[in-house]
């Protein structure tokens, strides 16, 4: 996260992404999200943060499963 990116707690980031503060603890366990955290061990998430738990939320919605989204995202990162 650079210094010029918004940063939000949980609860924000649930209510813009339309989920769960359970569900963006559960994909950061599994490895889809990875928020900064303050020295305090509160979770960060930035602006990207958002646009990526949208984007994972929509492929579940569509039928995509954990796995495929974590490949997908895996692939991505290689490119």
């Amino acid at each position: 996260m650079t210094s010029h990116d918004k940063i939000y707690p949980i609860r924000e980031v649930a209510w813009r992404a339309n989920v769960s503060s359970y569900q963006l603890r559960y994909w950061e366990q599994v490895g889809l999200l990875a928020p900064d955290y303050s020295d305090g061990g509160q979770r960060l998430y930035s602006e990207q943060d958002i646009f990526e738990a949208r984007r994972i939320a929509a492929l579940i919605r569509i039928g995509a499963s954990l796995v495929g989204i974590a490949r997908e995202k895996k692939l991505s990162v290689t490119l």
